[in-house]
């Protein structure tokens, strides 16, 4: 569902069900929820800039935060 991708922001982005798993370079793990979770991977694979992307996303609360 998520393609390979390089970021500065983040070493891995994982899905499953309706969470969203992000890993920051520190090895911090993020949980968040998301509602629409094909619309997220969808947009997530097409943007230039991946951490922005999901910044803008946490931003805009469509990811919110359940665990760190």
């Amino acid at each position: 569902m998520i393609n390979p991708f390089t970021s500065s922001a983040m070493t891995a982005l994982s899905v499953s069900d309706s969470n969203v798993v992000i890993t920051r370079p520190n090895g911090t793990d993020y949980t968040y929820g998301i509602a629409d979770i094909q619309a997220f991977a969808t947009a997530f694979n097409a943007a230039s800039s991946k951490g922005r992307f999901v910044d803008q996303q946490i931003k805009a609360s469509v990811l919110t935060l359940i665990d760190a």
